[in-house]
């Protein structure tokens, strides 16, 4: 699978690439959105990502998922 290139993103929207699934995390002064799940056993890139911004869970505002399929809301 192809992802198109994150270069011209906003600096707030964070891409966390799986093995076979990707994620995003919105970021703002009011804490974070998480654009889909990713697959089960994701999470632990999800809670990498978001340490590395030094954000925690309680940062975490909502979670978006855009549809049904296993790869974007499998972690949920």
């Amino acid at each position: 699978m192809h992802y198109p290139s994150t270069a011209d993103w906003p600096a707030d929207l964070h891409a966390i690439r799986g093995v076979m699934s990707m994620t995003h995390l919105l970021v703002s002064g009011e804490g974070a959105v998480l654009i889909d799940t990713g697959l089960p056993g994701d999470r632990w890139r999800i809670e990498r990502k978001m340490k590395s911004l030094g954000l925690g869970p309680r940062n975490l505002k909502a979670v978006l998922l855009t549809h049904g399929h296993i790869d974007h809301c499998g972690g949920t």
